[in-house]
C-alpha cells in the first residue's frame, strides 16, 4: 500500500531566529515608548499653546480695560470742561439781560427800592447811617417819611458824600457797612453766578 502524501510547506520569507525574535519584539516594545513620548510632547505643546493665548487674551482683556477706563476719564473731564463753559456762558447771559432790563429804569429810582428794600429786610433796632450822594439826600429823605417806614426812619441818619455816585448808596450800622444800589447787586450777583458750579444755582 503507498503511504498518504504529506502536506508541502512552502516559506513565505526568512525564518527568524529566536534571539532576532527577542530584538524584534524590543524593538516593537521601544516604538510604542517612543510614541507614546512624542505624544506627550505634543500634548504639552498643545497646552503651552493654550495657555499662551489665554494669557495673551487676558492681557489684552486687561489692556483693552485700561484704555476703556482712559478713556471715560478723558470723556468725563471733557464733560465737565464743557459744563463749566456753558455754566459760564449763561451766568453771562443772565447777567447781560438783567442789565439790559434795569437799564430802562432810572437809576435813582431803583437805589431808592433797593435802601428801602434793605431796610425793610434788616428791621434795624439800632442806629444807621444812610450815606449817599448830595444830590440824592432830599430823595431819599422822602422816602424815609414813608408811614411805613416811620419806625425805622427815627433811627436812620441821612449823610452826603460827594464822592458816592447818584445811584449808590453805604448803609452803616454797627455791624459793618453794605454797600447798596444797582451796580453794587448786579456784582454780587455776577460773582454768585461764577462761583456756582454746574448743576447748580446762584
Amino acid at each position: 500500500m503507498a503511504e498518504p502524501l504529506r502536506p508541502a510547506f512552502r516559506r513565505s520569507g526568512p525564518v527568524l531566529k529566536a534571539e532576532a525574535l527577542g530584538q524584534w519584539r524590543d524593538a516593537q516594545r521601544h516604538l510604542a515608548e517612543a510614541e507614546a513620548h512624542a505624544g506627550r510632547l505634543r500634548a504639552g505643546a498643545d497646552a503651552a499653546i493654550a495657555a499662551e493665548r489665554e494669557r495673551g487674551h487676558a492681557e489684552g482683556l486687561a489692556n483693552a480695560r485700561e484704555e476703556a477706563a482712559a478713556l471715560l476719564a478723558a470723556t468725563g473731564l471733557q464733560i465737565d470742561r464743557y459744563l463749566a463753559g456753558l455754566d459760564q456762558t449763561l451766568a453771562d447771559l443772565v447777567q447781560e439781560t438783567i442789565e439790559r432790563i434795569l437799564g430802562r429804569f432810572d437809576r435813582r429810582d431803583l437805589l431808592l427800592q433797593a435802601v428801602d428794600h434793605a431796610l425793610r429786610q434788616a428791621r434795624l433796632d439800632h442806629a444807621a447811617t444812610l450815606r449817599v450822594a448830595p444830590d440824592m439826600v432830599e430823595a431819599l429823605r422822602g422816602r424815609l417819611a414813608d408811614p411805613a417806614l416811620a419806625d425805622i426812619g427815627r433811627r436812620v441818619t441821612i449823610e452826603s458824600d460827594p464822592g458816592l455816585a447818584a445811584d449808590t448808596c453805604v448803609m452803616v450800622t454797627k455791624y459793618g457797612h453794605v454797600e447798596l444800589g444797582v451796580d453794587a447787586q448786579l456784582r454780587a450777583l455776577r460773582d454768585a453766578l461764577r462761583r456756582a458750579g454746574p448743576g447748580e444755582t446762584a
